[in-house]
């Protein structure tokens, strides 16, 4: 009995020995997005990314799948969030990402798309490229005038760098990383290349860019502004835009006596040499790689003085004008330092009249002649001023004429002249048995109170002649005699600046209106 028991505890123990206590195994999942599936681990895609042709391209491997309608590429850039940058049908399993830039790392995963809905993308493998790093010599300008440059390096997770003059790195010692970088380029002429390589984390050391630039070769130019042939005052600006220099020399010599070199500036302010002339100013530059021997030069009249030499009007009817007649000016410059003044601005100021514009005539003589019109304004006693601006901007001091002038233009009554007039000749016009003098004016009116004539009294005295203006017959009213209507006159006594009627003594004809007809009055008032 013993031994039999041994033998089942024997057996038992191998029994247990031999059994599991936990739950049975069950069998491989060939779902291939079940983490537990021993193929897959549940990221069927195996993503992987590669440059290729100036793009990255990313494949996977196709997933068989009852369910699955097509699949969707994620991308980040750096260290940005993911987002789907494509969706492709289920027979694709390849795409090209052509919008990448240099120095950036991208990442890459699939995801499986079921109708509206996407599997779950937090087991999926990511594929990571970098791309190629980007270099920039100043920016990426074209040319350069100094040796003394700025780099800017884009590589994203970049560790170390690796730069140099030269393509095979001759001497060239690796350091940190760093997206900017003073750096000196090589001497002498032709095109200044700069080569890079970077290093990344992972140990991985990218293939070497390049970038290049062109010495600036020299553009001397120097302009004065204000930009003027003429001017009046010694302070001025110097431009001098895209030289491409490094350094600069300004003088007023052409031997550049005095004057040194100084950082190259496209604007600077500058102080002419004391004295009317001509003043030149000369401009040297240079850079790292050329240097102009000849100076470029620009000039500027200096001129601070104008003045007039002389000043006349005369007329065609004394100092005392009447429609008709005539003005003319005369005014003489005195010559500056250039020779004979020319280019300015010559006016005649009168009182109560627009400034009348002198033309130049002849070298330094300007002349005007100006007639007295109805519209011309009425002044008395007035002096006529000159004025004289020159062509660099100086304002001479002004000269008065002698004599006053007195033009009596526009009169105190108003008319209508119209087409068809009766002639009356005034043989004498009296205030109290005194004639009328220059200036008074006599008004003919008609039954309706309308002026429809008047003449203005000049030196030349009495008799005169006057129309009297029949109506239109416009649609703007009655502005003339009509036919038969009896005519009055007036008179306006400029001294007393007073309106008198006045009567009419008739020596030949009617004082009716009627169209060219003819009559002969005197008049009276008291």
């Amino acid at each position: 009995m013993k031994i039999l028991t041994l033998k089942i505890g024997a057996i038992l123990l191998v029994l247990i020995a031999g059994c599991s206590l936990d739950t049975p195994d069950a069998p491989p999942s060939d779902n291939p997005f079940d983490p537990e599936n021993p193929e897959t681990g549940g990221d069927p895609f195996k993503v992987q990314a590669q440059l290729e042709n100036g793009a990255i391209r990313v494949t996977w491997r196709a997933v068989i799948h009852p369910t699955i309608t097509g699949y969707s590429v994620y991308r980040n850039e750096n260290a940005s969030a993911f987002a789907r940058i494509h969706a492709v049908s289920l027979g694709t399993t390849a795409y090209a990402d052509t919008t990448i830039r240099s120095g950036y790392r991208y990442g890459y995963y699939v995801v499986g798309r079921f109708g509206d809905d996407e599997g779950d993308s937090s087991r999926l493998r990511i594929a990571y490229v970098n791309t190629s790093p980007a270099l920039l010599i100043e920016g990426g300008v074209a040319q350069t005038p100094a040796r003394s440059v700025t780099l800017t390096l884009v590589a994203f997770a970049a560790e170390r760098m690796l730069l140099s003059n030269s393509e095979g790195f001759v001497g060239a010692v690796w350091e940190p990383f760093s997206p900017t970088k003073p750096w000196q380029l090589t001497t002498g002429y032709g095109t200044k290349r700069v080569y890079l390589k970077v290093a990344f984390g992972s140990g991985d050391t990218s293939e070497a860019v390049t970038d290049e630039i062109e010495p600036a070769e020299l553009n001397p130019n120097l302009r004065i502004l204000p930009d003027s042939l003429f001017i009046n005052h010694t302070e001025v600006t110097l431009s001098m835009p895209n030289v491409g220099a490094t350094e600069m020399m300004i003088a007023d010599n052409p031997d550049g006596t005095g004057a040194d070199w100084q950082p190259y500036q496209p604007e600077i302010s500058w102080n002419l040499s004391p004295g009317d002339g001509w003043k030149k100013v000369y401009g040297w530059f240079r850079n790292d790689w050329y240097s102009a021997s000849v100076p470029v030069l620009d000039s500027v009249g200096l001129d601070t003085r104008a003045e007039i030499s002389s000043f006349t009007w005369s007329t065609s009817g004394g100092d005392t004008l009447y429609p008709g007649d005539v003005i003319s000016f005369e005014c003489t410059v005195r010559n500056d330092d250039f020779g004979v003044e020319t280019g300015g601005t010559v006016l005649a100021v009168v009182d109560g009249w627009q400034p009348v514009l002198l033309l130049e005539d002849r070298f330094g003589i300007y002349t005007e002649l100006f007639e007295i019109i109805r519209e011309t304004p009425t002044i008395r006693g007035v002096y006529v001023i000159a004025t004289f601006t020159d062509r660099a901007g100086n304002i001479a001091n002004p000269v008065t004429y002698l004599w006053s002038l007195t033009v009596i233009a526009r009169g105190y009554f108003s008319f209508t002249i119209t087409e068809g007039n009766k002639s009356i000749l005034i043989e004498d016009a009296t205030i109290d048995g005194v004639s009328l003098t220059i200036g008074d004016e006599i008004g003919v009116f008609t039954p309706s109170n309308i002026c429809a004539g008047a003449y203005i009294v000049t030196s030349e005295g009495f008799p005169v002649g006057l129309s009297a203006w029949g109506d239109d017959q416009g649609e703007a009213g009655i502005n003339g005699f009509l036919d038969g209507e009896v005519m009055t006159f007036r008179i306006w006594d400029i001294s007393a600046r007073q309106e008198l009627d006045a009567d009419a003594d008739v020596m030949e004809g009617e004082i009716i209106y009627e169209r060219d007809a003819f009559t002969v009055v005197t008049l009276h008032s008291r």
